[in-house]
């Protein structure tokens, strides 16, 4: 018997680095039968729709979100922009892939959980790095006890400073920009999925900065 999958129609919203990355993947994807594009940049959106055969472009998520055609979105903007777009598609009900993380303040963070579970939607998170070898090994590591009771992790980061750089230079507010919301999430994510639903009694966090700033 064969499966008769469901067609999807694609929203993504952003088209950044990973907004496109994205996008050429699902035009790739048999499944995928519609994919429009919503990117505030107007050169930005003209570069990389055509790249992602996007059969429809514009700079506004919610007109994008309203076509009859979408049945799925991916979230791909800006760390500190995400949550317009999920309201949007929880307003209409649209499963969503989130780039990381859900929002970058707590309490945004806890409000859209809400929302999103008391809509009932499928949504997740876009932790990628749950899918590295390396990462599954360890988890298993975990899984299986083979390294015993798990009782202290520690994560270090090492991190190009240009990525925070661009990151802050596309927004009015810097605090909601940090090394924790570009990188670490996805070291808390792992330690998190790690240790298989125990609750952290304690947690510490050292950044470093260089004493003489980068040269012009």
């Amino acid at each position: 018997m064969k499966r008769n999958p469901k067609r999807l129609g694609l929203a993504i919203i952003g088209g950044g680095r990973v907004g496109l990355f994205r996008g050429e993947v699902a035009a790739r994807h048999p499944s995928v039968e519609w994919i429009g594009l919503a990117e505030k940049n107007p050169n930005r959106a003209g570069a990389v729709g055509p790249k992602i055969d996007a059969d429809f472009v514009t700079q506004s998520h919610v007109e994008l979100i309203k076509r009859p055609a979408v049945n799925c979105a991916i979230i791909a903007t800006d760390e500190h922009l995400h949550v317009d777009p999920i309201m949007a598609c929880i307003e209409r009900g649209i499963p969503m892939l989130i780039e990381k993380p859900l929002a970058t303040r707590l309490e945004e963070s806890a409000r859209v959980l809400k929302l999103i579970q008391e809509a009932k939607l499928d949504a997740v998170v876009g932790y990628t790095q749950r899918f590295r070898r390396r990462w599954l090994a360890a988890k298993e590591k975990c899984r299986t006890g083979a390294l015993g009771e798990v009782t202290l992790v520690t994560s270090r980061a090492f991190m190009n400073r240009l990525v925070a750089i661009d990151n802050y230079k596309r927004t009015d507010d810097p605090s909601t920009i940090s090394p924790m919301v570009i990188s670490g999430t996805h070291a808390l994510d792992i330690c998190l999925w790690c240790l298989e639903g125990k609750t952290p009694v304690e947690v510490y966090a050292r950044s470093i900065r260089a004493s003489t700033p980068p040269p012009a």
